[in-house]
């Protein structure tokens, strides 16, 4: 008889534990939600007076991500983020008034480490000459790691034709949306 219990004792131990841990990993994949966040506009100068002979050119840029606000909003005292992808970006002529991208051959959008790998997060396919704006196409790239650093460096290369620039000096406004799933911890 005296076996027979510690047999059932050990099984409900194991079975207890069990149920547990299988209730917390089921908790913890219950409590993630999805963030979807728009960044600032990053407004890129393109002057005439840049003019080299070389055909791509870049602008480097940093982005901030505020995760500190999803903790305040969310009361979390820490979290991990997953599954961080581009969801849109935009580029934009911001000045001139009126002005359309005749200029612009192409472009692309890349991030980078402070080690100076790049990660490419999209590009332009055919730039419609006669619209002031274009969409880029998403390269399917994991930013987790970038946004984990809330601040985050990245670059925008251009080919641009400056006998077509529409003034000495064109600003173009890049503009993404990201999107990450928080995890609390």
């Amino acid at each position: 008889m005296k076996k027979i219990t510690v047999t059932f004792v050990l099984l409900v131990s194991i079975v207890s534990t069990v149920v547990f841990f299988t209730s917390c990993d089921k908790a913890k994949e219950l409590a993630k939600f999805d963030v979807k966040m728009t960044l600032p506009t990053v407004n890129v100068p393109i002057t005439a007076a840049e003019k080299s002979g070389l055909t791509e050119q870049y602008f480097q840029f940093s982005q901030y991500v505020n995760v500190d606000s999803i903790k305040a909003a969310h009361g979390l005292s820490t979290l991990e983020l997953e599954n961080g992808t581009v969801t849109g970006a935009t580029l934009t002529i911001t000045s001139p008034a009126g002005a359309n991208l005749a200029f612009l051959n192409s472009a692309r959008v890349t991030l980078f480490t402070s080690a100076n790998n790049e990660l490419q997060i999209g590009h332009t396919g055919v730039v419609n000459a006669t619209a002031s704006s274009v969409q880029l196409i998403l390269d399917v790239a994991d930013i987790t790691p970038f946004l984990t650093n809330q601040v985050f460096s990245g670059r925008l290369y251009y080919d641009v034709n400056y006998a077509l620039l529409p003034a000495p000096t064109v600003l173009i406004g890049l503009a993404n949306t990201v999107q990450f799933t928080v995890s609390p911890l």
